[in-house]
């Protein structure tokens, strides 16, 4: 009996550890920092890399898979998207430091064709954005959700958010428990 359990414990490590012997797929792109986020502009065949560390927006070609241009934008990129006409990008900056340093929450919004920039700042830090069908975008921040039009830069409330914590920059490295296995 214990000979069949170890078996058969033995098979189980086995069979669970396959997964992480799979080919990797795609192709590893340097960008030199740490990437947030992502989007995908098929009218211009890029990418967008949100590179939170280098406080930029690196442009990869889809024909090559190569970084040939970056963005300089404000600190901590955190979170883009692009509008469904192609016609802006939607940046969302995660500034919510650790005193003494004052916050710097804030979007910035690039139209595209020309490269113009507009900074609206916000009063909490931004979790995410996503443009919709309309063409408007839905921030969700640590307090609130917004909602953004482009075309004239207005930003309204759309609903208060309780109960949701955000951690201030920088943070110290995390220290993970060792795994314990049941075997």
């Amino acid at each position: 009996m214990f000979t069949v359990t170890m078996r058969f414990l033995a098979a189980a490590a086995l069979v669970a550890a396959l997964p992480a012997l799979a080919a990797p797929f795609g192709h590893v792109v340097a960008i030199g920092g740490h990437a947030a986020d992502l989007a995908l502009d098929e009218l211009r065949g890029v990418l967008y890399i949100a590179n939170f560390t280098a406080n930029r927006v690196d442009v990869m070609t889809l024909r090559d898979n190569a970084v040939r241009t970056s963005m300089n934008v404000a600190s901590q990129p955190s979170s883009l998207s692009v509008s469904p006409d192609g016609k802006y990008l939607l940046i969302a900056h995660y500034g919510a430091f650790a005193s003494p340093a004052p916050a710097r929450n804030g979007l910035t919004l690039i139209e595209l064709a020309t490269n113009t920039r507009q900074s609206f700042a916000l009063n909490a830090a931004p979790l995410g954005v996503a443009f919709g069908s309309d063409g408007r975008a839905l921030v969700a921040t640590a307090t609130e959700f917004l909602h953004f039009d482009p075309t004239n830069g207005t930003v309204r409330v759309i609903d208060s958010v309780s109960n949701v914590t955000t951690k201030t920059i920088p943070q110290p490295p995390a220290s993970f428990p060792h795994p314990t296995f049941p075997f």
